[in-house]
This record gives C-alpha cells, structure tokens and sequence, in this order.
C-alpha cells in the first residue's frame, strides 16, 4: 500500500494523484465509452501488480436493454489501454479485484440483468466458467459492494465473502457468498442485518469486513439511512449504532487496519449535514470530524473542562440548520461535531454543562434539549462519544413536562434546575442522571434568570439564584427552601439578574449581582443590610451579559455594545472600591460579546457580529515576581542600587513604588516598559535607611501587586567607610598576638572582623563581632606568616562597606642561644702504672631564686634578692656566691623586673653548668 497513491472515478473517467490528492492526472478516457450513450462508471477497484498497478472499472447503461461491463488498465503496458473482459448482457455495479490477484488474477461484479441480480467470477477468459454464479433473485441494484475476508481465495471452492445490495426501496441487505465450482451456482445466504430492527430488508451502500470469514468482524453502511450496522460473528448477528454519522444516507464504511483491536472506523454520507465521521467503539456511535455539511448561525451556550488546564477540553453548543454540540480536546484547535439535531429521538439542543469534576478520567457532561417535543435531558460518561437515550423532563406528580430554563451541575449524578409554570419560579432537584425529579419548590412569581453553587456547596448548602425582575433569592439548606436576599428590604437592582459568588466565599461571605440597568453590586451575607453598588451604571448602549469570577478573584462582565469589549476587576471585593478596566485589544471594532465561559485565568466569549467564539487568556491575574534587591536586604549600596523583578507573560508596562512604610501613601512611582527599574527614575537613597518596595503590570491590563519587599541601604559609603589604623599596611615583624586597631563609624553597634591567610577571606582564620574598635589576638599566629584582615560596621538593620583589606607579617621564628664548642685537650700516652679512680662529682645544687613572698600593689616594690650558692671549688679553689640584690621600683616597672631578673638568672646557671661540663671533660 502506498497512501501517495490515490485513484478516483466520475461517472466519465478515471483520474490518479501519486502525491496524496496535491495533483492529478487523467487516466486514458472512457472506459467502456463512459461519458456518453447514458453509459457511467459505477464502481472502481485497484491491486498492485507487477511494478504498477492493475485498475478495474464498472459500468452500466441506463437504458433499457442496453448494458455495460467490466475494464481492466494494466499499467505496466505503457501502450496499453482498457480491457474489455467481455461481461455481455449485464450492467455492472460492483466491482474487486481478488485480493490474491497477482497470483490467481480473479476478478468478481456485482452484476443485474435488469431482472435479477448476480454474482459472478472470471478466473480465465469467461465469466462464471470456473466458480458458479451466485443468485440474488428478485431484486435489482442501484449500487453494491463487495468485501473479502482475510481467509478469501477466488479459485477455491468453499471460499465465503460478502456482498452489499442497495435497491433504493429498502429491499437490500448483505449476503454471505459461498463459492462453489461451475456448473454448480454458488450459494447465497440474506444475512438480514436489520431483523433485530423489524426490518425484512435494509438496502446498504458499502460493506467492510476483517478477520476471517466464519469469525468476521463487519461493517454496512445504510444506503437510504446513515445508519452503520456492525456484526462480530461473521455476519451472524447485528447491532446497529446508538449514534449514527449525521447525513442523508448512501453511508461509506472503512476499517482502520487495526480494527479488530481498536474499535476504530470511518464513515462518509451524503446530503444535508454531510460529514466525515468517526468510531472508536466498532461503530456504536459515531463523531463528525470532516467536511461537514453545516451552517452555523450562533453559539448558544459554552462550557469548558474545570480541568482545561491538563486536558484542554472544550464543548460548544452552536445553532444553525440543525443545532450542534461540538468537542475539542486540544484548545479549540480542531473540533469533532459529538450530536446534533435530526439524529434519532433529538429534535434540538439549549444548553451544555460538564460535571464539577469532569476530568480525563471521569469525562461526565449533561445536555438539555427536546426530544419528541417535550424537554430532556442527555447525559455521557465517556466525555460525548456516546449518550444515554433522552430522559424526559417532567414534573413527577403530574407527569406535565418541566421546561428546562436555567441549571447547575451538583455533580456527576446531580443539578438543580430552574423552571416557570405561568405563575411561579421553581427549583428541582434533578437525580439518577436526569431520570428523578423531586417536587418543584416556589422561587418568586416571574421566572429565574440563573441559579449557582457556593464553591464549597457539599459543606454550607448555599444556594442563590435571580429572577428576571431584580430579586435575588437565597437557599441555606440546599434547594429545599429560599428567601429574599435580603430578606425585609427592597432590593435596589431590576431586570434580569446575574448573580456570582466571591470564589473566597467561605471567608469573606461575598455575593455578587449583575443588573443590566443599575450595574454590579456586592452583598456581604451575615453582615451587608442592603446590595451595595460597586460599579457604575453601564454606559448608555451597554449590554453586559454573564457575570463570572475566576478562582483567583478576578471579576469579568461581556458587554454585547459593539466594541463595549470585556470589563474586569482584579479586587472586586476591596472594601474601598473596586477598579475596573475594560478590555477590547483584539477585537475588531464593531465587535458585540454575549456570554462569558470561564475556566482558570481563559475565558471564552461569543463575537455574535463576526460570528466567532473569542478566547482571552488573562496571564496578569498573578503578582509579579521580584528578583533582587532581596527581602530585608541589608547594607545596599545607595549608589547601586537595581530594582528588578521577573517579567510576567504578557506584560508590556510596569509600575514600582518605593516608600519608607508599607502603605505608599508618599511613595515615589515610575513606569517601565523592562523588568528593571530605570536608573533615571530611582530617587537619591539615603544612607542607613530602610525601604519598601513593589510593583504590578499596568499594560495591557493591570496584574495585582507584588508582595512587598524592603531593603536598608549601609551605614557609611566607601568615602566614609572605617580605617584600619593598626598594624600598618605591609607592616612586618608584628606580634603572634596582635593587637588589631581601627577607626569608628557613625550609627555602628558593632564591628565584624575578618583574618585570614588569603586575601578572599574565603576561609577566615577568625570571624569575630566585637563591640569595640581594637581587639587583642586571643591565641597566637603563626611565625613569619602574611595575614590579610578588615572590618565592617554593623547595625540593628544594616552594615557598612568592607574596610579595604589591609596585610601584616608576624615577627620570625626566634632563634635558640648557640652552645659553646668544648676545647681540645692532648690526649695522654699510655703508661705502665695503674688506671686512675674516677672520681664522680654529684650533681650541683639548684639555684634558688628568692622573691618576695607579697606581690601586693604599693607606690614602690620591695627590692628584689637573688642569692645563687657557690659553685663547686675549681682546682681547689672555693668559689663565693652570687647575689643579685635590685632596688624598690615603681610599680608599674615591677613586672619587667621580674621577667628581666628570671632571664638573667637562666642564662648565668645555664654558663655555670657549661663551665663544670668543660672542667669535668678537662678532666677525664
């Protein structure tokens, strides 16, 4: 199969596309002398063989007594023409080619000889020689068709098929064809497809068929109908469909490949509301998707998925020549036509509703209309591919139809609907998918105008519903009795009302109304005394229609006044006073809205003018997002400083405030067509000081505002910023144990200081906040090691700059005193007399260091004594002991003498004890 390839047939010619229908070209003509002598083409069929293809056409000749035949085209004779295969006596309406062709070059028509109809076989050079002819008597064909199973060979005997009999008078039907071989005529069996129907014969147009032939799945298309029979036993038993394709008949059938597992066939019909339709249920029910056959003069109702943001599913009830309900599961981009008037038991439609919680998998939508004059109601569970009959709408203790005027869908079993008996307005309960009605409860005595559920209705039974003459009525226990709203007061609105619910209803307790003449009011329940007004009076000229608050909050209003375009309200619930603006950017001028369809931030609108259904896509509904400066960010730059936020979908303008408090009573303001405030439009920032800061959209419609935001700028600027004083820049052979000194700054509570071996600070050695500006090393550094530090100021709210970073060296490593090299003495022969007795000398006494037992404070220390014993006699001699007598000091000189006296003292024992080494060495 190639899908490039395309062959089609007028009653005069033959015509092929080898580009998928973008041209074609002309076989060569007239086939059989078609186009002339009231001789047409009636049926064409095509095979593969060889390279090319093999094209086989059927004729028949109106006149009396005259007939047509059957012709071949093989393509791979380039000089090759039509074949007569030498069909005498009979017109021809159906013709196939076998589906093993290549091989048995089998051949099989529907034939009539004006009397009676047959089915016959060529496998050679004369028709009917080797597989007998079957009879259908009695009747003769406008049209037929022939389908092979999977299992069909045409020079077996035994081989079953099925063919297809349209008499336009109802006398036709399908037939299953067991060919036997000649001269035995083949046997024929009516299959009957519509006796479950009542009907002795139905006339079919087009037959498909897959699988194998006792097991067949199959398909016919009616010929005066558009009904579709299906059948999966091989034609034994048939079902017709519970939703036909729409049309005037000669019903076209074909299979998808994969058939037998997906349910999926297409359908072609004739005549008014004509389409291209589609089954994905092995024909039960049937949608145009198509060429279709339809006028469309209005939009009458609208309902989009509440899930339109994950399945993008759209209805949309139009009127015209019949009234249509159309589906789209991808934004509106392609549309499917789900019912329309003139099918069985529909006469027409008012209005669409989905269930609150239709979704992907719970597609549940409810449709009012009339069927056999009276209203009811449809209801699907597979999201329009099939309906349930209609249910009739009736009051249920006089069986007297309850015209459906307005509803709301509770949920996938349930609505309340709103009717008029000439005297009262009345509520019903609707159960059981549209079957139970409960007894009607009295609204008033005009008729109701729109009824609608609290957004969490399971929970508080909350129920409001207008009339046509400026009341607005009030249910607190769930349809089962109302009240005026409110209840000992005139009310102030008139006409036919709209009334909505404040989506934040549970906390807020808002309730809107819509009069056409007096405007939008609010009503706060439990609190307000009176409806207040909240909008102006409309414009003269103004038609507002359909109030509708999104989940956000957002208030819309269509206005049918050419170019009145769309109001909104982003905060219709501000206690102050709403702001309004009116939307028309996209529409042409003489535009006319009716109706408001809402789901999420989308909304859909009917142009009636340009008869076209409008979609706007509100992306301002959302605050903006900001960037940078941070919240509470402290210690900013006055001199840099950004305002910066994310750019909303959809914005073109931008408006910020800056104030010193969160009300922006004196706030400075600027527009921005970037997401950056200008530089140009910031004002002078002030040292120290915090700011508030937000924006909103302003174009091409206002966003809520951002949340709100400060920052505080920083305590000094560089020019000002502290100084490190101590130790110098680049000083060197500083102290392990520095002491870090530097300057104050005005404002600071305290101080952040930084040490580290690198000048990034990335991993300070100390990090310290300190309360005063100098501050002593707690722990020693590292000798001759190059340390980097600075300092910043810091307050309750904010900080300063970094000081610049300023580098010292500690002092090197000290060196250790050197030890006296001992001197040389000769070494003494040996000798014959006996050893010396080595003599060891004990160790020497300690030195003792006597102090003051007091260190008590006066104005002068005590003199300081430091006696050392004699050292041991040198050759003899006895040595006399040391005293270190110092006298009284000033106190604050009495620590330098101690450590002064110790040094003295460690070195002088350190040069006794080198001295009695040496002597002792000396003397071994």
């Amino acid at each position: 199969d190639n899908a490039s390839v395309i062959y089609y047939a007028t009653s005069s010619a033959v015509f092929k596309s080898t580009d998928a229908g973008a041209s074609f070209t002309s076989l060569p003509e007239k086939p059989g002398g078609a186009g002339s002598g009231n001789i047409g083409i009636t049926s064409i069929d095509i095979t593969t063989y060889g390279s090319r293809y093999m094209v086989a056409v059927a004729t028949r000749d109106a006149d009396a007594g005259e007939f047509g035949g059957v012709y071949v085209l093989d393509e791979n004779d380039p000089f090759g023409g039509w074949l007569n295969t030498n069909l005498a006596g009979h017109d021809v309406y159906a013709v196939a080619l076998s589906p093993d062709f290549t091989r048995d070059n089998g051949i099989i028509a529907v034939v009539s000889d004006e009397t009676n109809t047959f089915v016959t076989t060529l496998l050679s050079s004369v028709w009917g020689m080797a597989i007998g002819n079957a009879v259908i008597g009695g009747i003769t064909p406008v049209s037929a068709d022939i389908a092979f199973p999977d299992d069909f060979h045409a020079d077996s005997e035994g081989s079953m098929f099925f063919v297809a009999v349209d008499t336009g008078t109802g006398n036709g039907d399908v037939y299953r064809i067991i060919s036997m071989m000649a001269p035995a005529n083949s046997i024929v069996t009516d299959l009957n497809i519509g006796a479950a129907y009542g009907a002795a014969g139905t006339d079919v147009t087009a037959l498909a068929v897959t699988g194998n032939a006792d097991t067949a799945h199959l398909l016919a298309g009616g010929g005066g109908t558009v009904q579709v029979y299906a059948s999966d036993d091989g034609g034994t038993n048939w079902i017709r469909s519970t939703k036909p394709p729409t049309g005037g008949g000669k019903t076209e059938v074909l299979m998808a490949i994969d058939y037998a597992v997906s349910g999926k066939a297409y359908a072609a019909t004739n005549g008014a509301e004509s389409a291209l339709s589609y089954s994905i249920d092995y024909g039960a029910s049937w949608d145009q998707f198509s060429l279709i056959d339809t006028q469309i003069t209005a939009v009458i109702d609208v309902a989009p998925s509440p899930d339109y943001a994950h399945d993008n599913s759209l209805f949309v009830l139009t009127a015209g020549n019949k009234n249509s309900l159309w589906r789209s599961t991808d934004g509106g981009a392609s549309w499917v036509r789900i019912l329309t008037g003139g099918l069985p038991g529909i006469d027409s439609f008012t209005r669409v509703s989905l269930s609150p919680h239709y979704s992907r998998d719970n597609p549940v939508l409810f449709v009012a209309g009339t069927s056999g004059g009276n209203p009811a109601i449809w209801k699907s569970t597979v999201g329009g591919n099939s309906f349930s009959p209609p249910k009739p709408s009736r009051n249920p203790a006089t069986g007297v139809p309850v015209p459906i005027d307005r509803w709301t869908v509770i949920n996938d079993d349930s609505l309340f609907i709103t009717s008029f008996d000439g005297a009262n307005g009345l509520v019903y309960l609707v159960t059981g998918g549209g079957s139970m009605y409960s007894a009607g409860i009295v609204v008033g005595n005009v008729s109701l105008s729109n009824i609608v559920l609290s957004p969490e209705y399971e929970k508080d039974k909350n129920i409001p519903t207008g009339n046509t003459n400026g009341q607005v009525y009030w249910s607190q226990d769930g349809g089962v009795s109302f009240d005026p709203l409110p209840v000992d007061t005139v009310s102030p609105l008139a006409g036919v009302l709209n009334v909505a619910f404040d989506p934040d209803f549970s906390q807020n307790k808002i309730v809107y109304a819509f009069s056409p003449t007096k405007g939008i009011y609010r009503f706060v329940t439990g609190k307000s005394k009176n409806w207040e007004n909240i909008d102006s009076v409309p414009a003269v000229g103004s038609t507002m229609n359909q109030l509708n608050l999104s989940a956000n909050g957002v208030l819309y209003l269509a206005n049918a006044k050419a170019n009145g375009g769309l109001e909104r309200s982003l905060n219709p619930g501000y206690s102050p006073g709403p702001t309004f603006e009116t939307i028309t950017s996209g529409l042409e001028s003489n535009t006319m809205l009716l109706g408001a369809w809402l789901s999420g931030n989308r909304l859909w609108s009917y142009d009636s003018a340009n008869k076209q259904l409008m979609t706007y896509t509100d992306t301002l509904t959302m605050p903006v997002v900001l960037d940078s400066p941070s919240d509470k960010a402290p210690g900013i730059d006055p001199n840099d400083i950004t305002l910066d936020w994310q750019a909303a979908q959809g914005a073109t303008t931008y408006k910020w405030q800056l104030d010193y408090d969160t009300g922006f009573g004196n706030a400075v303001e600027a527009q921005e067509s970037g997401s950056r405030a200008s530089p140009a439009n910031l004002p002078t920032f002030k040292l120290a000081t915090t700011y508030f800061w937000r924006v909103r959209a302003t174009g091409p419609v206002l966003s809520p505002w951002s949340e709100i935001r400060s920052f505080t700028t920083r305590l000094g600027t560089e020019v000002v910023s502290l100084k490190l004083t101590a130790p110098e820049a680049g000083a060197d052979k500083v102290s392990v144990k520095p002491v870090l000194q530097w300057s104050a700054i005005a404002g600071a509570e305290k101080y952040e200081l930084l040490v580290a071996t690198e000048p990034s600070f990335a991993t300070p050695l100390i990090s310290k906040t300190l309360l005063a500006t100098a501050w002593q090393c707690e722990t020693s550094l590292e000798y001759g090691t190059t340390y980097y530090w600075r300092v910043r100021a810091v307050s309750a709210s904010s900080f300063s700059a970094w000081s610049l970073v300023n580098a010292f060296t500690t002092e090197p490593l000290p060196k250790a005193s050197p030890t006296p090299t001992p001197q040389s003495t000769p070494t003494p022969l040996p000798t014959s007399s006996p050893q010396p007795t080595v003599t060891v000398t004990p160790p020497l006494p300690p030195v003792n260091l006597i102090l003051p037992s007091s260190l008590a404070v006066a104005e002068r220390d005590p003199k300081i004594e430091a006696t050392i014993p004699a050292k041991a006699p040198v050759d003899g001699v006895e040595q006399p002991p040391a005293q270190i007598v110092a006298p009284g000091t000033p106190q604050w000189a009495t620590w330098l003498i101690y450590l002064g006296s110790a040094i003295f003292v460690v070195m002088l024992a350190l040069l006794v004890t080198m001295v009695v080494f040496t002597i002792r060495v000396w003397r071994q």
